[in-house]
């Protein structure tokens, strides 16, 4: 019989380390999962907004060629913006100096406003003095 106890004992132990290893791997797998996948999904949309920013930037450009084909009279200034996503765009101003068109500014501008969330969700109900007095 104290043969038998003791091959219980040392089976026992192992396999209980060999779950619990399993475990730990299997939790490990699925958290690297999540995060490569929260990793592409953040990959996906950099490379969206880099697209939409440098598309803007050529159009902006297109656009700063067209009006020094055509130029405005000396010393008027001419500006324009072109949006690349719903809070952001370019916007170009330009003045016209001798021959030449010279841009004086060209920048990312915010677009839109930013309103922060100021509600507060305060406990409506019964307080522990309502209760006992």
């Amino acid at each position: 019989m104290k043969e038998e106890k003791g091959a219980i004992i040392t089976s026992g132990i192992p396999s209980l380390f060999l779950i619990f290893a399993v475990l730990v791997m299997v939790t490990l797998a699925l958290l690297s999962y999540g995060t490569s996948r929260s990793d592409v999904r953040l990959s996906r949309n950099s490379i969206e907004q880099m697209e939409a920013f440098y598309k803007a930037t050529a159009e902006a450009a297109e656009r700063f060629n067209q009006l020094e084909n055509e130029p405005p009279e000396e010393g008027s200034a001419v500006s324009f913006s072109v949006p690349f996503s719903d809070s952001q765009c370019i916007y170009v101003e330009a003045v016209l100096k001798g021959d030449h068109l010279t841009p004086t500014i060209w920048e990312t501008r915010s677009i839109g406003t930013w309103e922060p969330d100021t509600i507060q969700h305060l406990y409506q109900g019964e307080t522990m003095e309502d209760t006992n007095g």
